[in-house]
């Protein structure tokens, strides 16, 4: 995503002109941020703009729900979305692109969410006009999405729907404008997250057990096959480090290019050296465990063997643009202006010439062939240009001195990458395809995984076949190691800032999500932490040997560490919470600057920035109160007092964050208030309606008796 981004201030007077000049925007979009996408096509190519781990053609489109399951297929026609709503939604998915950019460009959730738009405006008004949209069109759109699409994706269009309809009711693209919540129920997608019994099971069913672990040793150890030893090969990878499956596939081939080796003692440890990140973490060098080294290295060295005719392949390629690999012995074709079906087959390694002639039927090739002698030929130079298409995008109009890039962020040549792989090598029933190569992608590792249970999967390749205990078959993700290895380190006991590092999570908050503690391992983590203030004095070593900085904000690893220390449970916008919130919810409505549990560190940059805001906030708010008061307004006392009390505690905890003598990475906890109940609450309030002043602590008993008399004495 380009840096510069357009924001749409709508000028025009009525809703046609606003229409107008958003659209416009969608097309000045286009041409800056997106200039490979031809805004009036009712197909986009937006493979360029997608970041993810499917480096494959990725295309949007544009068409009407109803066609939307079919894109062409048996020859079905595919209508585009009806004018003017087909150039907003064009316009919106440009534009928002911008601002929240998505991996699919939107493919999943945003473009779902216009096609029924859409459909639901043609079935009920009869035009396709985003201006006369209501809350019933999008009542109907919300039914439709329910009926077509599964839970997950359901709601995630339906709360793009909800955006959409406050975006066209906030710049004023409709006639009139409403406000629509979404729905349909929220999945339960996030059920690991929960402390039911449900929640449980579904959060130890994302990890996989001692009996798939053993499944994948068997299949790498006893695999012979490229189709099994690539992916088991991968898995071992992802056994050694917390790690996404995109990140391994941008990989280089050399063993320098990837480890750093360390003698520790006797033993020699290995490190992953500039591990690619994603998710906007940055590259990183990553720890192997000590005991997985050798069978990381094994893995590795099979990969690169099983890869290694493919890099010599797409060698060849970058050396010489624009022409044909031909296989050994067979260079004097190059000289032939036509080829027969037996030429084909040799080039290609088929079985028979007749493969040969089908193979250029399959591939509509016929139309270029002709008759020589009753013997069927194609041009060489056709064939040629046939045989460059098919190759990974970039090596079509290949000049002299340039060679396309697997990874262009990470100037990662295929010549150069660990998972390239030659055409057909990985399936067992077909033949190696010579001349051709493509990339190792994700789909194929999740067919040998078993994640679709269409696939042959490699543990029911495996001799004898490897299921479940209960006989069903394997069915893993790639992600699943990495919630294996994130949850035992944190059961393990280790420092929440050190796993995050590990698992290169650009969020802190994300690192807790893999890890469920309940009451017994609280309590055992609350005695070490007593245990360990008895034995250190100084929680952040000497004071004298603490990096004394005034003006620079923390490291994240520096906060990470500092909050780590404090055994911060998750954290706010206002700093760290030590309250566990899995066993004792917040009683203070998040009103964190009023709560004991709550404390700040000086130099995080993005809660201390919060608190200087708050308290620009507050201020405004006294004075305004402050001066209703003077006036004599009705109601301007109500929260004078609280607003008071808000504006001194965030004024001493403004001058600690401004004192250039209190050093970055100081714990700043405000002096600790009484906290009340919410009946304790209703008390005082009570006693204040009354005009009670004193403020010792009163039975119920007691208030009773003092309403009675109260009210007894006003009755006299």
């Amino acid at each position: 995503m380009t840096k510069l981004t357009l924001a749409f201030v709508p000028t025009g007077k009525t809703v046609d002109q606003r229409m107008e000049e958003f659209t416009a925007l969608g097309r000045r979009v286009a041409l800056s941020a997106f200039p490979l996408i031809n805004f009036d096509a009712p197909v986009w190519d937006v493979t360029e703009y997608c970041e993810g781990a499917r480096n494959i053609k990725t295309s949007l489109y544009l068409i009407r729900n109803e066609y939307a399951a079919a894109r062409g297929k048996h020859n079905r026609p595919i209508l585009p979305m009806d004018q003017p709503f087909c150039n907003f939604a064009k316009a919106y998915l440009l534009y928002i692109q911008q601002f929240k950019p998505r991996i699919d460009f939107g493919k999943t959730a945003r473009l779902p969410a216009l096609q029924t738009l859409e459909k639901a405006l043609r079935e009920i008004t009869g035009r396709s006009n985003i201006q006369e949209l209501t809350p019933f069109i999008c009542d109907s759109a919300s039914e439709l999405l329910e009926a077509r699409l599964s839970q997950n994706i359901a709601y995630s269009a339906g709360v793009w729907i909800e955006l959409i309809v406050s975006f066209v009711s906030e710049n004023r693209l409709v006639s009139t404008p409403f406000q629509w919540k979404n729905k349909i129920p929220a999945p339960l997608r996030n059920m690991k997250r929960r402390t039911s019994q449900a929640g449980q099971e579904a959060f130890v069913a994302d990890i996989p057990t001692p009996h798939e672990q053993d499944a994948i040793c068997e299949v790498f150890f006893n695999a012979t096959h490229p189709q099994d030893v690539m992916p088991a090969s991968t898995c071992i990878l992802l056994w050694s480090a917390p790690m996404r499956i995109n990140e391994p596939l941008k990989l280089r081939a050399r063993f320098e290019d990837c480890f750093v080796e360390e003698k520790e003692g006797e033993e020699m440890r290995l490190w992953w050296r500039d591990f690619p990140g994603s998710k906007y973490a940055p590259d990183a060098d990553k720890q192997i465990p000590l005991n997985l080294a050798p069978f990381v290295r094994l893995a590795f060295e099979k990969i690169r063997t099983i890869t290694e005719p493919a890099r010599i392949l797409a060698k060849w390629y970058e050396d010489h643009p624009g022409q044909m690999y031909l296989p050994d012995g067979l260079e004097h074709l190059r000289e032939k202006e036509c080829l027969t079906g037996e030429d084909v087959q040799r080039i290609l390694n088929l079985a028979t010439p007749r493969m040969g002639i089908q193979y250029l039927h399959y591939h509509n090739l016929r139309s270029q062939c002709f008759l020589l002698d009753s013997v069927l030929q194609i041009p060489f130079e056709a064939f040629e240009r046939h045989i460059l298409s098919r190759l990974p995008k970039g090596f079509q109009n290949l000049k002299k001195g340039e060679f396309p890039y697997k990874n262009r962020a990470r100037k990662l040549k295929f010549s150069e990458a660990l998972f390239v792989i030659r055409q057909g090598e990985l399936v067992e029933s077909h033949i190696t395809n010579p001349v051709l190569f493509q990339e190792y992608t994700l789909p194929q590792i999740a067919h040998a995984l078993g994640v679709h249970s269409h696939a042959h999967s490699m543990f029911q390749r495996h001799a004898p076949p490897l299921t479940e205990p209960d006989g069903s078959k394997i069915r893993l993700r790639t992600h699943q190691f990495r919630a294996l290895l994130i949850t035992e380190g944190l059961k393990g006991r280790a420092a929440f800032a050190s796993m995050r590092r590990w698992a290169m999570q650009a969020n802190a908050n994300h690192t807790g999500e893999y890890f469920r503690p309940n009451q017994d391992y609280i309590e055992a983590e609350a005695k070490n932490t007593l245990e360990l203030a008895k034995t250190s004095p100084f929680l952040f070593g000497p004071p004298d040997q603490r990096p004394h900085r005034t003006n620079e904000p923390l490291e994240d690893w520096e906060l990470d560490e500092t909050l780590a220390q404090h055994c911060v449970r998750h954290r706010t916008a206002w700093g760290g919470c030590g309250r566990p919130l899995v066993v004792h919810p917040c009683q203070q409505f998040l009103d964190c600057l009023n709560c004991n549990s709550w404390f700040c560190v000086k130099g995080d940059k993005e809660a201390n920035d919060h608190i200087r805001k708050e308290f620009v906030d507050v201020k405004i708010q006294l004075d305004e109160a402050e001066a209703e008061l003077v006036q004599g307004s009705f109601g301007a006392d109500r929260h004078i007092d609280w607003l008071r009390n808000r504006h001194l505690r965030l004024k001493e905890l403004v001058a600690v964050l401004d004192d250039p003598k209190i050093p970055q990475g100081t714990v700043i906890v405000l002096r600790p208030i009484q906290e009340s109940s919410l009946l304790e609450m209703a008390i005082r309030d009570r006693l204040d309606q009354l005009g009670i002043q004193t403020m010792k602590t009163l039975s119920l008993s007691e208030v009773a008796a003092d309403e009675e008399g109260h009210n007894d004495g006003r009755a006299s």
